[in-house]
């Protein structure tokens, strides 16, 4: 396989918040994490990237809106060192192909930019961005259930309906 194919295979894993703490992880984060373990194997050069984003630029329906959560939310994605240019290319896996009727699903030819699954309000650094995505606790998992898990139940519904109809 190459940094293509490794690509699609994560890209196309049904996006999924974990709900329940040691649940497998297909949101942003979690398929970052495999991507980047992926690319790690065959000597690809990444870095983590975080940024913030709000849920209300996502067209979310009402019923799932109305969940309780906060509005601020934050994303992860890629970026991936192109070695002959000598710069970081940004590489977003995050939405599958069975949301294509409601989400720009990404194509990545290996060299180019993707766009990012999110309209980002801030853009951490890539120490700030490894640091809170190695940095992240059972216990910050805990609280972020605690506080929003009924809201990613919700969005998990939906686009599971979205991918079944």
């Amino acid at each position: 396989m190459d940094v293509i194919d490794y690509f699609e295979f994560v890209r196309d894993i049904p996006y999924k918040i974990g709900t329940v703490v040691g649940e497998p992880d297909y949101s942003c984060s979690g398929k970052h994490k495999i991507l980047y373990r992926l690319f790690q194997s065959v000597g690809v050069k990444a870095r983590y990237r975080v940024c913030e984003f709000l849920w209300t630029d996502i067209k979310l329906p009402k019923r799932v809106k109305k969940v309780r959560h906060e509005n601020l939310s934050t994303h992860t994605y890629l970026e991936v060192h192109d070695r002959k240019k000598g710069v970081w290319v940004t590489v977003d896996a995050t939405w599958d192909k069975g949301l294509s009727k409601v989400f720009s699903v990404n194509e990545w030819d290996g060299k180019s930019d993707t766009s990012l699954a999110v309209k980002p309000k801030k853009i951490y650094s890539p120490k700030q961005s490894k640091k809170l995505v190695e940095g992240e606790s059972i216990e910050d998992v805990r609280k972020d259930l605690e506080a929003h898990g009924n809201f990613y139940k919700a969005v998990n519904e939906w686009l599971e309906r979205i991918r079944t109809s």
